[in-house]
């Protein structure tokens, strides 16, 4: 099967910090999700994808091109839009369009300047007079305008207005609906992988908690309520629980012991899985 992004056991050690075996492939036509907490490793994990930081041990391929052993090429199928702007704040968007142009052998100026007058960025202006939420729009229409395979995104609603954030949706859309591209895209609002993702992959402290699609995820556990003595009963298809004066909640295996237990069931929710699945700490899952 071809895969535009593979990650495979990426190691990455930064000061006191450390990425663990990060491992997740991602099809054509798709997008993902990642998520975790603020401090998680999220951009840590984006910036040894895109290069900018050496991973210690492991792989990345982009379209089959290994980062390390074919980096142009890997580079050259990325297009990228990041929190921290990559791009010269002293001069105008079209000035630093100009400069890395030449890095993509497939970008279009035409495109990039229509994407400008979509988004609403002065093309002459310098990046250093433009708003947080104007900058991500001008690093998207750069990224949109060189036909990249793979539109990795860090955070890229931060600063956006809840117009722009609509309509970033359906650029996303737009960008995978011919099944040849891919996204990724990390975010600690829960509510946007609602929205778009089809698959999840949680980091927490540096360690991939799970990635699977949200389909599975969806099927495969339940919020249960109930006595502490009834979800005790279900301790083997426990994945952690929360203890209030009032009631007991837990997520659980969607098994067909939860069932006929006196218990209310739930689907679980995005923001339910990043709490259960990081709240306990001990236990890393991985899904293929």
């Amino acid at each position: 099967m071809e895969y535009i992004l593979e990650v495979e056991n990426v190691y990455k050690k930064l000061d006191k910090f450390s990425l663990e075996n990060i491992d997740f492939k991602l099809e054509p036509g798709y997008i993902m999700g990642l998520i975790g907490q603020n401090g998680s490793g999220k951009t840590t994990l984006i910036n040894t994808i895109l290069g900018l930081y050496q991973k210690t041990t492991g792989d990345v391929r982009v379209c089959g091109h290994n980062l390390c052993m074919d980096e142009s090429r890997a580079k050259g199928e990325i297009g990228f839009v990041l929190d921290e702007n990559p791009f010269l704040e002293d001069i105008s968007s079209l000035d630093n369009a100009r400069i890395y142009a030449p890095y993509y052998k497939n970008f279009d100026m035409d495109m990039f300047l229509k994407y400008c007058s979509r988004f609403d960025v002065d093309p002459k202006r310098k990046l250093k007079k433009l708003s947080k939420g104007t900058i991500i729009k001008f690093q998207l229409a750069f990224a949109l305008s060189h036909e990249a395979r793979l539109l990795i995104m860090d955070e890229p609603a931060s600063g956006l207005d809840p117009v722009f954030r609509r309509e970033l949706t359906e650029i996303m859309y737009d960008a995978i609906l011919n099944g040849e591209k891919s996204i990724l895209f990390s975010t600690h609002l829960t509510e946007e992988i609602d929205m778009v993702a089809d698959y999840v992959t949680l980091i927490h402290e540096g360690k991939q908690m799970l990635s699977t699609s949200k389909e599975e995820l969806f099927e495969s556990y339940r919020i249960i309520k109930g006595s502490e003595e009834k979800i005790q009963m279900l301790q083997s298809s426990v994945i952690g629980k929360k203890v209030t004066p009032y009631s007991v909640e837990a997520m659980v295996r969607n098994e067909e012991s939860i069932l006929n237990r006196g218990c209310q069931i739930e689907i679980p929710t995005i923001a339910d899985f990043m709490y259960y699945f990081t709240a306990d700490k001990k236990e890393v899952l991985t899904y293929v």
